[in-house]
């Protein structure tokens, strides 16, 4: 009866070791979602949604958008701009490659208003 006993507990003690076989193929640790930038601000990705990247803390995002669209003579600029809430600002780049600083406004899902600093008006989207 003794011998048994060992024999279940051994069973049982090794049953217990960590197996790296038994973890799913698709297991993610929780470090790569979250992502410190600084000591203040984290970054947060979640592919799920459409405008998955967005740093700040719980109740106090700012989202990262790659935008393209036109300026008001119909040439077309493409840049990046970080929104929070409803208004953000970025930087676009038009057809001559130079780099203009805008504000820009939520004006519809995935379209928004910009104006760069000498009053100039582009309608962007989101890409």
């Amino acid at each position: 009866m003794r011998a048994l006993e060992l024999f279940i507990a051994l069973l049982v003690v090794s049953s217990c070791k960590n197996n790296e076989a038994s973890k799913p193929q698709n297991f993610i640790p929780q470090e790569e979602h979250t992502i410190a930038i600084d000591d203040q601000t984290n970054f947060h990705q979640d592919a799920t949604y459409k405008y998955e990247n967005r740093t700040g803390t719980s109740g106090d995002y700012q989202y990262n958008y790659d935008v393209l669209g036109n300026d008001s003579n119909g040439n077309e600029v493409y840049g990046t701009i970080n929104v929070e809430d409803k208004y953000g600002e970025g930087i676009i780049i038009n057809t001559d490659k130079e780099e203009i600083e805008i504000e820009v406004e939520w004006i519809g899902y995935g379209k928004l208003k910009g104006t760069d600093k000498i009053g100039n008006e582009y309608d962007l989207e989101v890409k």
